[in-house]
């Protein structure tokens, strides 16, 4: 029970602190190509985390769905970072 709540703290200050950082950039400047990807790049990589925390801390009915959207946010999550 501690590690799941370690690990529900860890993944919400990853997400938190994604986002935050995701949109302080993206109201800086609106117009930018390249804060419209980073914004893009955050919110995806907000969703991954939370994906994430939900994979390793549910019933073993649902990890697979929580595996397939991992997987499924991991994807443009690369692609993103590559631009």
């Amino acid at each position: 029970m501690e590690i799941n709540i370690l690990n529900l703290f860890a993944s919400l200050i990853g997400a938190s602190m994604t986002a935050f950082l995701g949109s302080v950039v993206y109201f800086h400047d609106r117009k930018s190509a390249t804060n419209k990807i980073f914004i893009l790049h955050s919110v995806v990589g907000t969703l991954w985390a939370i994906a994430t925390y939900f994979s390793l801390s549910t019933h073993p009915e649902t990890v697979l769905f929580w595996i397939r959207a991992v997987i499924f946010f991991a994807t443009p999550h690369i692609f993103l970072l590559l631009l």
